[in-house]
């Protein structure tokens, strides 16, 4: 018998019961997944109970990371192996964590007034290759929450710098969440699922 599960349930579902914990707390986190970004809750008694699901969550600041970098989405391993070579860029920091924060006491994203998230896509079937899955090749998705007026500034840098700020950067909103969650609940056990915690 087959039964379909709902995105984030089912990464729930695998870092929990493959994990040797008999209550904790369960993080999902994902650029996407029928309609939300993740959730969190907690697992007791051989149930899983919802707190609080996420619209945004750190995963779609990744996925900007990856296409600032020159990728597109569903290449942030990439974007993971590049960032051990570059350097922290202050300014770029600077503004990530002026334009994007974990939402007080929460561990959903925020976006600041001055952004907002806009999904790219493109395809180029002249060089589709039928014989592979690799469609991030021929079919490129991105996201990108900068104004147009940035693009000069953010060109500037570096993408092995790019990289490695961001993925300072994204590592500390995790940890904010993660921090929130665990205050919230006193459980110290953590059970993390999803795209996110791949890199």
């Amino acid at each position: 018998r087959v039964e379909c599960v709902p995105h984030h349930l089912a990464h729930t579902g695998l870092a929990v019961l493959t994990s040797p914990f008999e209550e904790c707390i369960f993080l999902t986190m994902d650029a996407g997944g029928d309609g939300r970004m993740g959730h969190w809750g907690i697992f007791k008694n051989n149930r899983f109970e919802i707190v609080e699901h996420f619209e945004l969550s750190p995963a779609i600041v990744y996925a900007y990371i990856t296409c600032l970098t020159g990728f597109s989405m569903f290449e942030e391993g990439k974007v993971m192996g590049l960032s051990s070579y570059g350097s922290l860029d202050r300014g770029f920091y600077n503004w990530l964590k002026k334009n994007f924060f974990i939402e007080k006491d929460k561990a959903s994203l925020k976006l600041s007034k001055d952004v907002a998230l806009n999904r790219e896509s493109s395809l180029e079937p002249d060089i589709v290759n039928v014989d592979t899955f690799r469609r991030h090749k021929y079919f490129r998705l991105g996201v990108k929450f900068h104004r147009d007026e940035l693009t000069d500034w953010l060109s500037n840098l570096l993408p092995i710098d790019v990289a490695f700020t961001g993925q300072r950067f994204f590592e500390d909103l995790v940890i904010e969440a993660i921090g929130n969650i665990m205050r919230c609940t006193s459980i110290r056990n953590i059970a993390l699922g999803g795209g996110a915690f791949q890199n």
